[in-house]
């Protein structure tokens, strides 16, 4: 578990599935049903049982409310973590993600020992864009279809 003043990064039981539904995804593919969503959890598990993926639950530590989840997706070749995040819409523009993806690029690179973390979007996600930029990711790559990849700039200790 990982905290700060607002936000726990924690594991998401299997019984919290059914306040997710809406952000739950795997391979780009979103969760229309409970079942599907308890597939998803179940499959992300099994990833990080594999050592390809971490993946929290985002948790308001004033209100104990899921209110969405992060990680890291997509196994950690070369050093290299991909940070994914999803925020619960009522819960958008509060400052839970921000808070909860420095947690985890903080996590990476002190726990985890990366190399680079990046995060892919596309550039009409504004929302996602203005985060990203606001914790000093940088825009390193133009990807097919819109999408463009960030990294965050570890500084070299002196």
């Amino acid at each position: 578990m990982l905290s700060d003043d607002t936000v726990l990064l924690r594991s998401i039981a299997p019984h919290e599935v059914s306040q997710l539904i809406a952000i739950s995804f795997y391979d780009a593919q979103q969760a229309t049903t409970l079942d599907q969503a308890a597939t998803m959890l179940a499959r992300i598990s099994e990833d990080y049982r594999a050592g390809n993926t971490i993946h929290w639950g985002i948790e308001d530590t004033l209100t104990h409310q899921l209110v969405g989840t992060c990680g890291y997706y997509r196994g950690f070749e070369k050093g290299r973590g991909e940070l994914g995040c999803v925020l619960l819409e009522q819960f958008r523009g509060h400052g839970y993600m921000a808070k909860a993806l420095k947690l985890a690029v903080d996590f990476g690179r002190d726990e985890m020992k990366l190399k680079a973390v990046v995060a892919i979007t596309t550039r009409l996600n504004h929302p996602a864009v203005r985060l990203l930029e606001s914790l000093d990711f940088r825009e390193v790559a133009a990807l097919p279809d819109g999408y463009v990849e960030y990294s965050y700039p570890f500084r070299a200790e002196s």
